[in-house]
């Protein structure tokens, strides 16, 4: 998909507390809709039963000079699939597109420069975290260690232990936990922070429990609509964000 859908998608959302009930039912139905279809101003009128005056306001209050440049944009997406592509394929890219918007909208790259000047002058990294988590764990030790840092992996609850004795104030912690209740975790970041250590979490839960433990929290967009691949798609914000951090290496 180019661009324009993502625009279309992002304009309308960041629009949508400020829209009448007839432009939230037009929102809704070009953030919800999964068919190519008809678009012309007549024959949206005519589904949603709204006048093409409405969809005109509608368009221009999302940023657009009319209907006309929102319809376009929006048809632009669609016509980049090819003829062999079905429904099951547009959804899932759409999900997809939809988790790289909100991505994209919630850096904070404030706080990904702090954490990267942690990092540095840490004399040791450890990464953590367990089952879901685990692929990211392994994807950001290995992306420090190409990169010359002390990195110790930890992934299972045994390892976790072993380390939380030898935590120091030169230490960092990067936790993952994509549910925000591992106990492992949990206990490791509480130990980091008694013992001065830095830490940052990465997760996708509820980050109550963690609040007065790391020094900075990041919390991952996540689109559970794929339902299956919930962890996937937690693995995906955090991939977007590491590569967002280490161009800045």
């Amino acid at each position: 998909m180019e661009y324009y859908y993502s625009s279309v998608l992002s304009n309308i959302k960041e629009h949508y507390e400020n829209f009448t009930s007839v432009e939230e039912k037009i929102g809704d139905f070009f953030l919800y809709n999964q068919e190519k279809i008809d678009f012309s101003s007549k024959a949206v009128s005519n589904k949603l039963y709204v006048s093409k005056a409405s969809l005109s306001r509608f368009a221009q209050k999302c940023g657009y000079h009319g209907y006309k440049e929102l319809r376009y944009q929006y048809e632009a997406a669609f016509r980049n699939y090819g003829e062999t592509a079905n429904q099951n394929t547009y959804k899932i890219c759409r999900v997809y597109q939809e988790l790289l918007i909100e991505i994209c909208s919630n850096i904070d790259n404030k706080k990904l420069g702090q954490i990267l000047k942690k990092i540095k002058c840490s004399e040791r990294v450890l990464v953590c975290g367990k089952e879901s988590s685990e692929f990211s764990v392994k994807e950001t030790a290995l992306r420090f260690m190409q990169e010359g840092f002390n990195v110790v992996m930890l992934t299972g609850t045994d390892m976790i232990k072993t380390q939380i004795a030898r935590l120091d104030k030169t230490a960092m912690v990067i936790a993952f936990d994509f549910e925000g209740n591992d106990q492992d975790v949990f206990r490791l970041l509480q130990e980091a922070n008694y013992k001065k250590a830095k830490t940052v979490l990465f997760t996708g839960g509820n980050t109550g429990n963690y609040k007065n433990l790391c020094s900075e929290i990041i919390e991952l967009p996540t689109i559970d609509c794929i339902g299956y691949n919930y962890a996937g798609s937690l693995q995906i914000s955090t991939l977007v964000m590491l590569d967002i951090l280490f161009t800045e290496l």
